[in-house]
């Protein structure tokens, strides 16, 4: 929100100065945690990192990338050294990218880390306190309302879904793989039970191979 107040230009430098700032500290973290001391193995590590071409994307995009690494970096290292608290505080700011949380709040479960889900439920509720307060409960239902409206979106405003790298776009393009199978098999076939039936044949064998 203070960014909101800058000049657009303005507010995209300081963000960018933001995000390059999260970055060496997420890297710094890393290196600290696996006891990097050599000066020269540190800057080989910060230029890798900084060779990474998405990384420049997402400098050019403004996105909020950055941010959520960082605070993924604070979970795993405060998980590691057993802060269960600090873990659950830093994986409930990464809200701000949900899909990433997901698979860390299962394992959480998976491992009974019942303090660190404690602290993530407790610090959730905060930032939900404070977003109501901040916007209002109406607005918060009309986020989750274009939320669900933009799951559906293909081709509007923007969104293709087919063109994303991550689990939504390899869904959608299997998806779509599997349509044009399908439609080129109705329409090279007018009978589809051999088909079939050579298909369940071979998953059997393969079965019985396992």
């Amino acid at each position: 929100m203070p960014l909101s107040l800058l000049p657009l230009s303005l507010a995209f430098s300081v963000w960018t100065l933001i995000n390059l700032i999260l970055i060496y500290a997420a890297t710094n973290s890393l290196l600290t945690y696996v006891r990097t001391t050599s000066a020269t193995a540190r800057i080989i590590s910060t230029l890798v990192i900084f060779s990474f071409f998405p990384l420049f994307e997402g400098l050019l995009k403004g996105q909020s990338t950055f941010l959520a690494f960082y605070l993924s970096v604070l979970t795993f290292i405060a998980l590691k050294r057993g802060d269960d608290y600090k873990a659950g505080i830093a994986l409930a700011l990464s809200l701000i990218k949900p899909p990433l949380m997901i698979a860390t709040l299962a394992l959480l479960l998976y491992k009974r880390r019942w303090r660190a889900l404690a602290a993530f439920c407790l610090a959730s509720g905060a930032l939900l306190i404070i977003s109501v307060v901040l916007v209002g409960i109406g607005e918060l239902i009309d986020y989750l309302n274009l939320l669900i409206a933009m799951s559906k979106w293909n081709g509007t405003c923007g969104i293709y879904p087919t063109s994303m790298h991550n689990l939504r776009g390899t869904v959608y393009r299997a998806l779509l793989f599997g349509q044009r199978v399908r439609a080129h098999l109705v329409s090279h076939s007018p009978n589809p039970l051999p088909l079939i039936g050579a298909a369940a044949l071979f998953s059997l064998a393969a079965i019985s191979l396992l």
